[in-house]
């Protein structure tokens, strides 16, 4: 599967909804910044949200976006993320988006970067 012209435009909608420095798809809402659902997507994309879970779904399955689902007391809320080969939100890439899309970046970043994020997210045991 590739990206057709119809789901980069979609993408490039969706860009313009990419919080700060998070890659994450959010609005400013009631108390504060929340995460774009598949309803707000659809919103955003003018589309029904059968066409969204289907259009985010092969966003998933190329490594474009990715989805992560959280539980907070008994709300369980979805988050989606733009992978930032396709659009960065800032001057860096944040850990936590390293991780999200390891995999995807692991490809294209240079070596000395990918050895820096794996410092960073080994695990030192204190020697006894």
């Amino acid at each position: 599967k590739e990206m057709s012209d119809s789901d980069i435009g979609k993408l490039a909608r969706l860009a313009k909804h990419i919080w700060s420095n998070t890659n994450m798809l959010a609005y400013r809402g009631n108390g504060g910044i929340r995460p774009l659902d598949i309803d707000g997507i659809a919103e955003v994309l003018d589309l029904k949200p059968r066409r969204v879970r289907s259009y985010i779904k092969k966003m998933v399955t190329l490594g474009v976006m990715a989805k992560s689902r959280t539980k907070v007391g008994d709300v369980v809320e979805d988050f989606f993320y733009i992978n930032p080969i396709y659009f960065c939100s800032s001057k860096r890439i944040p850990l936590h988006l390293y991780l999200i899309f390891k995999k995807q970046l692991d490809e294209v970043l240079p070596t000395w970067v990918i050895q820096r994020f794996n410092e960073t997210t080994t695990v030192r045991y204190p020697k006894k």
